[in-house]
């Protein structure tokens, strides 16, 4: 069996030795003397943790096969040190402990930083019951199932010329609708009387008209001429691959952002209290400190998977291919003019406002050519990559100047999601009906999780 789950751990410990970030110094009659390390010890007990979740496939290695996956990493590296220098002192500072009075200075830099509440815990990313059920810890990628088969699945339809017949019904209320339009403003700008020239409704009106009138009408009517002229390369396309596996991908999304958690005065990082604060510049607005939080994120999301369609009129080894009846049934496909539940949909009143808010349209369009063109596919899987970067900026100002530096925890979250049946995503066997099983059953394909 291809579904055994699994999941491991790998994790790199932080040195179990104590760490230094440098020497602290005072200045005797000879020059400047060691007098201590500073010292510390790294919080939490990884450098870094990767869990993984993914199944173990029969073999044979490499074979194509495309299964579920999840993976989070994470780089935490609190005893990498930043903001390296010297820092002295302004005036003599007492060290108490018989250590007595002198000018000192920091030779080093700055760890361990403390990015609590910003991150998960060293425990959270081993706890694999809450790392693998947690929404803040893995993000959700059902929201782009359904832009997989729209965008991977192979359209045999060209144009949609049944579409635009049945929507000409409403060419008359678009004219008279653009005509008012230019009318009023030619008014506007002339000098003429308008009532409203600008109202919100107004706007809203001429915004639809044009969104969800004219914008699709015309690319009916373009993609209809072009599909003319290109017809015979078009219709040769369709013969070649039909019933034949195709390997389709495509990115569904990209996205960068960057936002600002948190800021505030004081400091969050090693070393830090005394003797460190003799070494601040007090002055001006007599806060030295400063801190920043800011998060990065990249998200991409891509998918990938063999498709086959299989349409009669495209099988040169059918009897009647060279038919006239054939040809029509031909062109009836390639131009979209055939009625189906998908151009139902379309030309139902108000359905577009649907499928702005949801993808009921996405799934009637999935079924539709489920059902007439016989699309199926195989290994079909959704990936989804985060990439969450929160970073510490902490500004000192010390008496040599300011200085500023940054602390990074990386965290990476990969996923693959698996098509549960060689229809797409959206559809479940329960879901499936006789004459789909049928179709799997002719196509070799109704073995499958």
């Amino acid at each position: 069996m291809s579904n055994i789950a699994r999941k491991r751990v790998r994790t790199e410990p932080n040195p179990k030795t104590v760490g230094s970030t440098g020497v602290w110094e005072r200045l005797e009659s000879s020059g400047w003397k060691q007098y201590a390390n500073s010292t510390f010890s790294a919080n939490g007990p990884y450098s870094s943790i990767k869990v993984t979740q993914d199944e173990i496939h029969p073999g044979p290695q490499f074979g194509g096969q495309c299964g579920p996956f999840l993976s989070v990493s994470a780089e935490l590296n609190p005893m990498r040190i930043q903001g390296y220098g010297s820092f002295p002192s302004k005036f003599t500072v007492n060290l108490g402990g018989g250590l007595g009075t002198w000018f000192i200075r920091y030779r080093g830099g700055f760890a361990n930083p403390d990015f609590t509440g910003l991150d998960f815990t060293n425990q959270q990313y081993v706890d694999l019951p809450i790392l693998f059920s947690g929404s803040l810890y893995r993000p959700d990628p059902s929201a782009f199932l359904t832009l997989v088969d729209k965008r991977l699945r192979p359209k045999l339809n060209k144009a949609n010329l049944m579409q635009a017949v049945i929507e000409l019904r409403e060419a008359p209320k678009m004219l008279k609708d653009t005509a008012y339009f230019f009318l009023s403003k030619w008014k506007l700008v002339s000098g003429g009387n308008v009532s409203n020239p600008i109202s919100p409704k107004g706007a809203s009106e001429d915004f639809l008209n044009y969104q969800f009138g004219w914008v699709p009408f015309v690319k009916d009517i373009v993609d209809v001429c072009q599909t003319a002229i290109n017809f015979r390369d078009i219709l040769a396309d369709l013969i070649d691959r039909n019933n034949k596996w195709d390997h389709r991908e495509g990115v569904l999304s990209e996205t960068s952002t960057d936002q600002v958690i948190s800021t505030g005065v004081g400091q969050r990082c090693f070393p830090s209290g005394f003797p460190l604060n003799q070494l601040f510049d007090t002055g001006g607005d007599g806060v030295p400190t400063r801190f920043s939080y800011l998060k990065r994120e990249i998200t991409r999301v891509w998918a990938s998977g063999d498709y086959k369609f299989y349409r009669p009129e495209f099988d040169m080894n059918l009897a009647e291919f060279d038919s006239q009846m054939n040809r029509i049934q031909q062109y009836l496909t390639v131009y979209g003019a055939r009625i189906n539940p998908s151009v139902l949909w379309k030309v139902t009143p108000w359905t577009w406002l649907i499928d702005w808010f949801s993808s009921a349209g996405s799934f009637i369009e999935l079924y539709t050519a489920a059902g007439e063109d016989n699309v199926v596919s195989k290994n079909l899987c959704l990936m989804h990559r985060q990439q969450t970067e929160i970073v510490l900026q902490q500004s000192i100002r010390f008496w040599s100047g300011l200085r500023t530096f940054e602390f990074y925890r990386n965290r990476t979250c990969k996923q693959r999601v698996v098509a549960g049946t060689p229809y797409g995503f959206g559809l479940t066997p329960t879901s499936l009906s006789g004459r789909q099983w049928a179709i799997l059953g002719a196509l070799g394909l109704s073995k499958f999780t």
